[in-house]
């Protein structure tokens, strides 16, 4: 449910984020923000799966390596979703468009899931895009189903937008409880029916499984909204946090997995640990990754610093691609 309740969030909260002018036009400026940052996390999607090579030897390299390369993952997914929603605010002039729109692109996504991953990608387009529309290659995630839930979140952040703000946490623990509950119950046993016609991979193109994860999500939202009565006094945690999603995802896939010229614990600790290990490990990824994040997010408060991260970061990528 991880990939899901991200997008969905995320699709929520960009109806508050993305504010239009009076002439209902998203700002230019606003505009390039969204679409430099889905430009900027395509970019980090496929920089954490870099084969480790020099530019002098791409042209050596195995197939196995370019396969692994173009694998997409959430950052990819994430990008293109933002990107197409960002286009979206450009073609509709209010919300009531935005919210027509964005349920019915859900719903086509939704329905046109098994159709789109039945498709041997593989001989009509490059690997490297026909990634986005099939798991057969090994990616993880893809367009279809997973752009569904940004536009089923940007939906909910629409409806929560006309809720007053003082009754958005009662609205969400009682609607998001009812709805989440019986979508789930609802779809559940058509999922489990329908198994029979999407095995393997394909089962994530069965849409009784994006509306059950849908309803999930929404359950999720509620129980949240509902600890939130109890956890309002460490609000300011929370949201330090929840800016810096992104650079959480890439210092945990860091430790995990490495860099070209770092070990990780996959390199170190690979299908070694049992049980006991395996859950010290997690607790230990956790710390080091909320440890850094923090770290991350004082030292570019100051704003000398963000120069010195710009520049470390290219003379990083300079060294992997030409040392």
């Amino acid at each position: 449910l991880t990939a899901p309740v991200f997008l969905m969030v995320s699709g929520a909260v960009h109806i508050f984020a993305n504010k239009r002018d009076e002439n209902g036009n998203l700002p230019n400026q606003t505009m390039y923000k969204r679409f430099k940052m889905s430009f900027l996390l395509l970019v980090i999607g496929y920089l954490l799966a870099y084969p480790s090579v020099k530019i002098y030897e791409l042209y050596t390299q195995p197939m196995h390596v370019w396969t692994d390369f173009f694998k997409v993952n959430i950052l990819h997914i994430f990008a293109v979703s933002l990107f197409l929603l960002t286009l979206l605010y450009k073609i509709t002039k209010n919300d009531k468009q935005l919210g027509f729109a964005s349920l019915s692109i859900a719903i086509v996504i939704t329905a046109l899931s098994p159709t789109v991953l039945a498709i041997n990608w593989d001989n009509y387009i490059h690997i490297g895009l026909a990634n986005y529309l099939s798991y057969q290659y090994g990616s993880i995630f893809s367009i279809f189903p997973y752009s569904a839930y940004l536009f089923y979140g940007v939906t909910l952040g629409l409806i929560l937008k006309n809720v007053e703000i003082p009754k958005r946490r009662d609205f969400l623990m009682k609607y998001g409880a009812y709805i989440g509950i019986c979508l789930t119950i609802l779809m559940y046993p058509l999922y489990y029916k329908l198994t029979i016609f999407y095995s393997g991979f394909m089962f994530k193109s069965n849409p009784a499984f994006t509306l059950m994860n849908v309803g999930l999500v929404l359950l999720f939202i509620a129980i949240s909204s509902f600890l939130y009565k109890f956890l309002s006094k460490f609000e300011s945690i929370f949201s330090l946090f929840s800016k810096r999603a992104i650079v959480i995802y890439v210092i945990h896939l860091t430790i995990l997995y490495g860099m070209p010229v770092m070990p990780s614990f996959q390199y170190l600790f690979g299908n070694s640990l049992d049980l006991f290990n395996s859950f010290i490990a997690v607790w230990i990824v956790i710390m080091m990754t909320l440890l850094l994040t923090y770290a991350f997010d004082v030292s570019v408060k100051k704003q000398k610093y963000v120069t010195l991260y710009k520049y470390s970061f290219t003379a990083y990528i300079l060294y992997l691609l030409f040392v």
